[in-house]
């Protein structure tokens, strides 16, 4: 997790038709919701119709499939206007979608539609920080990937609001990843007991000379002594940020303190 910045879940509604009428229509973004967490709370949303560009109406497809009209969209920004709002939501976060094809389509649209040096850093910012939601349920859980409907399902949770409605999806698709969250932390902590992380403090500590880490409560201060700075860090933060060290020091500095079993678990449990 980014320091201090949180991860966004987000979906996209597109216009569309039946491909079985026309397989090459040119979808447009029509809606975008996002939910921003840190930690395991949620700390905002986002959510915008979107006026399309390319059509003066939705298919009836379409409508009948996300329950939106093109009434509710004519007085909504366009792509180029909300895109950099959207921007702003997401900077400095990483970003979890259903699948890839969100990505995929905004970058594209980007291309089509961004006229200015901010949507340029807009489709970079998408590009660099967007993971696979359905890939990470995989990872974590060591089943098939699925919809969002079947990952709710696996997981035990009830799935609110409408579907095909981006800040509904969005939500719901929150629930799963905190629900992947929740289950990560406890396996970590099966293995990284109280005594345990004392323990990979002090290693981290006499191996490292630029930084010095301390316990502090449930929480964990890192103080970077070239900087000056303190950086207060959760359990999850703390090992994301700090696996990609453990497994260098093991596996290519030679060290010993932790076994390879247990950089096999960093490397299914943590973000690398």
């Amino acid at each position: 997790m980014k320091d201090k910045k949180g991860i966004v879940i987000f979906d996209i509604e597109a216009s569309c038709e039946d491909r079985n009428i026309n397989p090459r229509y040119n979808m447009e973004t029509i809606e975008i919701g996002a939910v921003k967490v840190y930690r395991d709370s949620i700390v905002d949303t986002f959510e915008s119709f979107i006026c399309p560009e390319y059509v003066d109406d939705l298919t009836p497809y379409c409508i009948e499939l996300t329950g939106i009209t093109f009434d509710d969209l004519k007085d909504a920004p366009n792509f180029a206007e909300a895109i950099l709002e959207f921007y702003k939501f997401i900077y400095g976060c990483e970003m979890y979608s259903c699948g890839d094809f969100d990505r995929k389509h905004l970058t594209k649209e980007l291309e089509e539609k961004g006229y200015s040096y901010e949507h340029e850093l807009a489709r970079n910012a998408i590009n660099a920080n967007h993971k696979d939601l359905k890939k990470y349920y995989n990872k974590i859980t060591g089943k098939k990937k699925k919809g969002m409907v079947g990952m709710a399902r696996e997981l035990g949770i009830e799935l609110t609001g409408t579907h095909h409605r981006a800040l509904s999806d969005a939500q719901n698709l929150t629930k799963v990843f905190l629900k992947l969250e929740e289950i990560r932390e406890n396996e970590l902590k099966k293995t990284f007991t109280d005594k345990a992380m004392d323990k990979l403090i002090y290693n981290l500590n006499k191996n490292h000379n630029n930084f010095e880490i301390e316990k502090d409560g449930k929480d964990y201060k890192v103080n970077y002594k070239l900087t000056n700075q303190t950086h207060k860090l959760g359990f999850l933060e703390f090992m994301d940020l700090w696996s990609n060290s453990i497994i260098i020091d093991i596996e290519t500095r030679g060290l010993k303190y932790v076994s390879p079993q247990v950089v096999k678990i960093l490397n299914r449990y943590t973000i690398l």
